[in-house]
């Protein structure tokens, strides 16, 4: 997967969830690359704080560049689970894991940090 299709299938989830106020971090592959320690990946993970009042706001505005469920999601909040959402353009899948009331979810949100991936 190449460094323009992870960005062009992220930027406009991130943009929507600081839009909307969805505390969010960004894992796995793509973290870790981003601390120097390149990783191949096949899809972005990310953790979020997203709350069932969101869902129709996000899938509406991302719904013209991804598959995404708006029932899955709801589904996932309820579970405290995962869903995922696929980048129309690159096939790029988005794993977003909900954020468990647990003391490692928690401390993974709090203790998250900004990182400039984007040029805006």
């Amino acid at each position: 997967m190449r460094n323009t299709d992870i960005l062009a299938a992220t930027e406009p989830v991130v943009e929507a969830f600081e839009k909307l106020g969805i505390l969010y971090c960004i894992g796995g592959s793509v973290a870790s690359s981003a601390y120097g320690i390149p990783r191949s990946t096949m899809d972005v993970d990310m953790v979020s704080d997203l709350k069932p009042t969101s869902v129709r706001p996000l899938v509406r505005m991302l719904e013209p560049y991804y598959y995404i469920d708006e029932n899955m999601i709801l589904d996932a909040i309820g579970r405290r689970s995962s869903f995922n959402i696929i980048h129309l353009e690159t096939m790029l899948k988005i794993d977003i894991f909900v954020a468990k009331n647990t003391p490692y979810h928690i401390a993974w949100i709090i203790h998250r940090f900004c990182q400039i991936f984007f040029n805006r």
